[in-house]
């Protein structure tokens, strides 16, 4: 992205947008990034942080950077006015203010014909110049990434991104947690504020009254995206009450969610989650 925007100059406008979390006073707070490189720490210390997508407060700081471009895509990025503004995590207010009735099918037709929405970008190209779209990370015969150059013009697809695998992995904290993550061990879900999905709750006890509420909380507010830890390091339920951390949004549904030996929950589609599904049809049965 960086190196496409350098090659266009003056005919793109490069616009980073993020919600960012409210961190703990004297608790490290992690990027959320994912690490390059292995990081030197003193022998026999614990690499650990709070994680940037989960807190508990209902205040979401808005930030907005409208970036100065560098003459060269390896020199900093990080040049020009932020923008800060603190929204209430339940606000779902739209960005256009407009009186017009059908301004949002105007809106929804004018983003097909002129802009694309993928994993890490929202593009719009002007109609009066030929500019090619920002091709998303693609992987050539040998499995590494292909160089911006061999994509340009080609219509390529974001199935290689890292953030899409689904797959998923096994991190640190569902090795240490594998002999709650089982079907026995359900209790309850919590759905992924992005992608929609059911993720299943687990715990080695029945859900007390205060857990269940304090999973409501989290849902409420919207802090849950798949990936991420159900309660921060500190909270009381951080080590009883969990989630697969490991998963991504394209990841599929959990087999353990239709376990049906704790409690049964709702018929969806494997696939995609979707609970618009028939109970009866042979995709559900099969799974």
């Amino acid at each position: 992205m960086k190196e496409m925007a350098v090659k266009l100059g003056t005919d793109c406008t490069l616009v980073c947008l993020d919600d960012k979390s409210i961190g703990e006073p004297g608790s490290p707070t992690s990027t959320g990034v994912r690490a390059h490189n292995k990081s030197l720490i003193p022998e026999g210390a614990k690499l650990s942080a709070l994680d940037h997508d989960c807190h508990i407060h209902g205040a979401v700081p808005s930030v907005l950077l409208d970036v100065e471009l560098p003459q060269c895509k390896d020199d900093s990025f990080y040049n020009n006015v932020l923008h800060v503004i603190v929204k209430d995590a339940k606000d779902s207010s739209s960005v256009i203010d407009t009186k017009e009735k059908n301004a949002p099918k105007k809106l929804k037709a004018f983003i097909e014909r002129h802009c694309r929405a993928w994993q890490y970008s929202f593009q719009r190209l002007p109609a009066d110049k030929p500019l090619h779209w920002l091709p998303d990370p693609t992987k050539g015969p040998d499995g590494t990434f292909q160089p911006l150059e061999d994509l340009l013009g080609i219509e390529a697809i974001d199935r290689d991104c890292p953030g899409l695998s689904d797959k998923g992995t096994i991190t640190e904290n569902d090795k240490k947690h594998k002999g709650v993550l089982i079907g026995g061990k359900v209790r309850s879900f919590i759905m992924c504020c992005l992608c929609g999905k059911r993720r299943v709750v687990y715990c080695k006890e029945r859900l007390s009254r205060q857990q269940v509420t304090d999973i409501e909380v989290v849902q409420d507010n919207l802090l849950y995206t798949c990936g991420s830890m159900l309660f921060p390091y500190g909270h009381r339920n951080h080590e009883t009450v969990v989630v697969k951390d490991g998963l991504e949004c394209a990841a599929e549904m959990e087999t353990t969610y239709s376990a049906g030996i704790t409690t049964k929950f709702q018929p969806l589609c494997f696939y995609c989650g979707d609970t618009e599904v028939d109970s009866t049809s042979q995709t559900v049965q099969d799974e």
